[in-house]
């Protein structure tokens, strides 16, 4: 965060990466209400400043968005406005979708495991709560998710599951998460396994395998934990589309009369 104090107004420019956002605030005139005539007024001294600013970085080329006569911006995956109906001023955000977003979710029919497939919907939702100030933000925002989600072919009922594990109510927690104050002692035990036809058959045999041995030795493996991790590979249909093309590729070719 860097703060910049001019003649006529404050600068307060918060910069992540290649993207900045300033806050403006007028100094000689407090009671001037903002307007449309003001910002205009302003907005040559302040693309200025911004400009001698990033001067020190000469192999930026920077374009400023001014948004919605000041009052409204877009920032990272954040639509931010200015609410004049409180005092102090307070802002808004909400989430943005970009209108390069095509939505193009992992498929539900994939043969990865069902968790990978899905419960990052569950992530997505956290997400939405976090960046929403408001809950009709939220309660838009999802409902603009689903319909995505559902143009994807992702069953209705998987959807509403994902999304109920988690309420605005939540967003306190979500965003301040108490620390965890209990030592962790948990071994965690990694087992491999290659995404081959019958992984699935595999991974449950082999949880059979390991819950017979947590139960005949319950105090070794008391604070064991285990978590399976899948190679990347592909399915048994990949596969046979594979092979046809190869032996199509291999079989000469014959003319037709």
């Amino acid at each position: 965060m860097f703060f910049y104090k001019l003649d006529f107004f404050d600068i307060t420019l918060f910069r992540y990466i290649d993207d900045g956002f300033a806050i403006i605030r007028t100094t000689k005139h407090d009671n001037l209400p903002w307007s449309k005539e003001t910002f205009n007024l302003l907005k040559p001294y302040i693309d200025i400043k911004l400009h001698q600013i990033y001067a020190s970085c000469q192999s930026l080329n920077i374009t400023i968005d001014h948004g919605n006569n000041g009052q409204q911006v877009v920032m990272l995956d954040l639509l931010i406005s200015v609410d004049n109906n409180t005092s102090p001023t307070r802002f808004t955000i909400a989430p943005f979708d970009k209108p390069v977003n095509k939505h193009l979710y992992t498929d539900p029919d994939t043969y990865y495991p069902r968790k990978y497939v899905f419960n990052w919907i569950n992530g997505e939702n956290q997400r939405l709560i976090r960046n929403s100030s408001q809950s009709s933000f939220h309660t838009h925002a999802t409902a603009q998710f689903a319909q995505h989600l559902l143009n994807r072919n992702y069953p209705s009922h998987v959807i509403n599951n994902q999304l109920r594990l988690h309420s605005y109510d939540e967003r306190n927690t979500l965003l301040y998460p108490a620390p965890s104050s209990q030592k962790n002692d948990t071994i965690i035990k990694k087992m491999f396994l290659h995404n081959i036809p019958g992984r699935d058959k595999l991974e449950q045999f082999g949880r059979m395998i390991l819950r017979d041995i947590h139960t005949l030795k319950p105090a070794r493996y008391e604070n064991t934990q285990t978590t399976w991790i899948i190679y990347k590979g592909s399915n048994l249909r990949n596969q046979l589309n594979t092979y046809n093309k190869k032996i199509l590729q291999s079989a000469p070719i014959r003319s037709r009369l």
